[in-house]
């Protein structure tokens, strides 16, 4: 009886619900700076940094920014800075910032998460519906950090990307090491599939380099470091022929 018991709930465990991307303590990225070269079309043409802050707000903020080297600036120059603002109490995303300086595009822009109202509002007027939990590109990152994810795990949430809503659903599985100054650390890779929420329609207005690289569907790819840290030391943003990878370079604290 026993042995046809263990059988039965076989199919249950095999599908175990998928652990939420979100609500993970962000205070042990605080100061936390890292490095990474940024490639597109297999192509090392920028770097890009990333810093993690506690603020007194009882916020963190994430903040990006990507920079074309030399001889990549005489044919696509790009500037751009990301912030993310995330209130600490309930994990959400509150305010993104963006100042993108790149050759086809000049662009200031912040929008404003409004849960109670069910609405995002955009500095350039647009504003838009969005659901109860949300992630975006970068505190999607952190949150995976955070949540200290182990081989086997499913993970889900819903992902906005300036109007558009993605599902999000994926994996955790064992690794191959990353080549480079980090070599020697065991990895973890996760492979997260975006499947638009409902049938996306296009935004009024135009977005950068980064954003461009989710289409039809979009996917990122983070090979990632052991605990506590949990690194992300390889990163492949988007699906489809020309995705753009973040390689660490370096980590700083302090």
């Amino acid at each position: 009886m026993i042995k046809w018991t263990v059988l039965l709930l076989v199919p249950f465990l095999l599908t175990a619900e998928p652990k939420f991307i979100g609500n993970s303590d962000l205070n042990r990225f605080d100061r936390e700076a890292l490095t990474f070269s940024l490639s597109f079309r297999g192509v090392a043409a920028a770097r890009a940094r990333m810093r993690c802050e506690t603020l007194p707000e009882h916020l963190w903020r994430i903040q990006v920014d990507t920079d074309t080297k030399f001889w990549a600036d005489l044919v696509f120059p790009v500037s751009n800075r990301y912030i993310t603002l995330i209130d600490q109490p309930s994990g959400r995303v509150v305010q993104i910032d963006k100042k993108i300086k790149q050759k086809n595009l000049k662009q200031e822009m912040a929008v404003f998460y409004d849960y109670s109202a069910g609405r995002a509002h955009a500095s350039h007027g647009f504003d838009w519906e969005i659901g109860d939990e949300l992630q975006t590109l970068f505190s999607l990152l952190y949150q995976l950090r955070g949540m200290d994810p182990a081989p086997s795990d499913s993970l889900g949430c819903l992902l906005e990307i300036e109007s558009q809503l993605w599902v999000v659903t994926g994996k955790v599985e064992i690794g191959e090491p990353v080549e480079g100054s980090f070599s020697d650390q065991p990895v973890r890779r996760i492979v997260l599939d975006f499947v638009p929420q409902s049938p996306l329609k296009p935004r009024d207005w135009k977005t950068d380099l980064l954003t461009n690289r989710f289409g039809r569907q979009g996917q990122l790819i983070l090979k990632m470091g052991p605990a506590p840290e949990n690194l992300p030391l390889w990163m492949q943003i988007g699906g489809g022929t020309n995705p753009v990878s973040m390689k660490l370079l370096s980590r700083k604290k302090g």
